[in-house]
């Protein structure tokens, strides 16, 4: 092991935080990327990630106990516990009771249970989906994603395939989460967002402020952000993280902006099992989640200070659902982008078959997600690795297909619903064409006054479209299902 790798963790703390300062939610886990002796810390594999208990063993257990009665004697939202308070000498507390049941679990069964005997793990991880399919109950499918987790994270990948076929069946009754993992993402909503934010003073979500979310306000007021940024960054040069994958846009803590779900998601769904997580409502803006959007605004404004005092927000989740965010935001505006279906497809799937089918998990996605999400990710590539490639990319190409068939026509009869003074609709190619009249236009209809100067500085060009073997094979046939659904072909 590293001898230095110590001083790197210390280094990245900020504050007197005994190795708890760099990434909040994600406790000393995450620091543990940091002691890979590994001079190219990046990609990382699961093999490398080992929670070391050791020091914090009866806290793990104290934990754990308070959140099982916490589950079992109480049905509080738990986005009512972290409020304003928490900023300063709550957060801690907060924190503690926030964390998630699985990530306690995976800490005390990896603590009792050595790598070399997990395949006593596939024995406690079948029963206990025999006892969830029995005896059915709201949080037992929490426990199934823990021990699929521990199970991800102690064995390489090419091993998912010993595993009998039983759990791959039980595993699909259990957790029935393929086919919402990438819903209309994809269709040029970061670019969009990224090159407004470069020209508008306006206030948007970063990667820091979603890791640090609980501490934004304590850290603005102790003029801590700066050393936090910077931290932030250094975590990501240490683990080589300098673009995403599924897109290669520049990472850093205040880049690329991103969808406010990952706050929502963290936020409300700690102490969730993963079905929870994902269901119609969990990653969207509503009466439940109001709260937590609202506190997010008013903390992204008074620490990025933008002189519009605008927040400008993308969340593709959201899709469908803008008549519910108008009611609660009469004042609010929407930007429509349209995207050719192939390419969003196309984009959708290659994105789809990187999460689950890729070699590695994505460093910069499992740094921002939260652990429901990250189980989610988990279950899905051992679901997948036991199909055989060739089924599996059938079945993402299939699940994409199906997600832009059945949520367009509710995306589009949404916004045809708004009244004309709250929507503008672009379409990709114009934007990538025609940048800058395009950013103007947008700055008009958001009532931003911006400079020619300012528009002049940026500029993208459209790269060739080159679609996958396998969606080039069936292109015909999601033109055909397009039309039979009345839908446009092209944008």
């Amino acid at each position: 092991m590293n001898t230095n790798s110590n001083n790197n963790v210390n280094e990245l703390c900020p504050v007197d935080c005994d190795g708890y300062g760099i990434l909040p939610h994600m406790d000393t886990w995450s620091l543990q990327f940091l002691t890979i002796e590994d001079q190219n810390l990046a990609p990382i594999e699961y093999t490398y990630i080992k929670y070391h208990a050791d020091k914090h063993k009866w806290r793990f257990m104290i934990c754990l106990l308070i959140c099982l009665v916490w589950i079992i004697l109480t049905k509080i939202d738990t986005s009512e516990i972290c409020g304003q308070s928490c900023e300063n000498i709550h957060i801690y507390l907060c924190s503690i009771v926030h964390i998630d049941i699985g990530l306690l679990l995976f800490s005390l069964v990896l603590y009792l249970l050595p790598t070399r005997h997990s395949h006593l793990f596939q024995i406690i991880y079948l029963l206990t989906c025999v006892i969830t399919i029995k005896y059915p109950f709201r949080y037992s499918t929490c426990f199934i994603n823990c021990f699929i987790n521990f199970y991800l994270f102690c064995l390489p990948f090419h091993s998912f395939k010993n595993i009998s076929i039983i759990l791959l069946i039980i595993s699909i009754i259990s957790n029935p989460i393929i086919d919402t993992i990438l819903r209309l993402h994809r269709s040029g909503t970061t670019l969009l967002y990224e090159q407004l934010c470069k020209v508008l003073s306006v206030a948007y979500v970063t990667p820091y402020s979603i890791l640090y979310y609980n501490h934004l306000i304590e850290a603005e007021n102790t003029n801590q952000t700066s050393t936090y940024i910077n931290a932030f960054n250094k975590y990501f040069r240490l683990l080589g993280i300098r673009n995403r994958f599924i897109d290669s846009i520049r990472v850093s803590a205040l880049n690329p902006p991103e969808e406010y779900c990952f706050v929502i998601s963290q936020q409300r769904n700690r102490i969730l099992s993963l079905p929870l997580l994902f269901t119609k409502d969990s990653l969207r803006l509503n009466s439940k989640s109001y709260k937590i959007f609202n506190n997010l605004c008013r903390k992204l404004i008074y620490t990025q200070k933008p002189e519009s005092n605008i927040v400008l927000l993308k969340n593709p989740w959201d899709y469908g659902n803008e008549s519910e965010i108008l009611k609660l935001y009469p004042n609010a505006k929407f930007i429509h982008i349209l995207r050719n279906p192939l390419e969003v497809i196309n984009s959708a799937y290659l994105a789809q078959y990187h999460h689950i089918s890729g070699a590695h998990f994505d460093p910069y996605v499992w740094t921002i997600a939260s652990n429901s999400l990250k189980s989610a990710l988990c279950t899905a590539r051992f679901i997948y690795s036991l199909m055989g490639t060739n089924k599996a990319t059938k079945r993402m190409l299939n699940n994409t297909t199906n997600m832009y068939l059945n949520k367009t026509p509710i995306g589009l009869n949404s916004i045809q619903s708004l009244p004309s003074s709250r929507v503008y609709t672009i379409t990709y190619s114009n934007l990538i064409e025609n940048l800058v009249e395009q950013l103007n236009l947008i700055c008009q209809f958001i009532g931003i006054q911006v400079t020619p100067e300012q528009l002049s500085k940026h500029n993208c060009y459209k790269k060739q479209f080159k679609p996958a073997d396998i969606v080039q094979e069936h292109s015909q046939s999601i033109i055909q299902q397009l039309i039979e659904r009345n839908l446009p072909t092209n944008y």
